[in-house]
């Protein structure tokens, strides 16, 4: 039985680092609906070609069916968390959208949410409400994207 004891005692030890320089590394959930994804990946190649960088988070896009009665087509709901992406999309409205509209939605909802900005009247991607579908279909989403990139630099963190 005392060798037991030893033995045990032995093998906690080595599984203990007693170094104060070891910072375990944080783990992140990374969770995106199947449907969403190609949304969210091309704002993430966007921010990447646009060498736009943001810190490891935890990172949740999905649908949320309870905003299935509201007049909401998204919500960051992670925009004051800063340990958390966070973002909820309408399913209805999302099926009812054209292309165009679904790629608006995602760059509008992952930029409050990551860099926290806010609604402006002088960027058609991150304006209160989504623009008609008309003038969606006329909109230049390319332009917009760049002049939502070069904000975001200005702006990060909702400054």
């Amino acid at each position: 039985m005392k060798i037991l004891t030893v033995i045990f005692t032995a093998l906690i030890l080595i599984g203990c680092n007693t170094s104060k320089d070891v910072v375990p590394k944080p783990i992140y959930t990374y969770c995106i609906n199947q449907t969403l994804k190609p949304y969210v990946f091309e704002y993430l190649a966007t921010l990447e070609k646009n060498n736009i960088k943001f810190k490891d988070q935890s990172f949740i896009v999905m649908f949320d069916i309870d905003l299935n009665g509201s007049s909401y087509a998204g919500q960051a709901r992670g925009m004051f968390n800063d340990s958390l992406v966070f973002v909820a999309i309408n399913p209805k409205a999302f099926f009812s959208m054209t292309e165009k509209e679904k790629r608006m939605l995602m760059f509008h909802e992952l930029s409050h949410d990551i860099f926290k900005i806010k609604h402006t009247p002088n960027i058609k991607l991150m304006l209160p409400r989504m623009i008609s579908p008309k003038e969606s279909q006329e909109l230049d989403f390319d332009k917009e994207v760049k002049l939502l990139m070069g904000y975001i630099k200005i702006n990060r963190d909702g400054k």
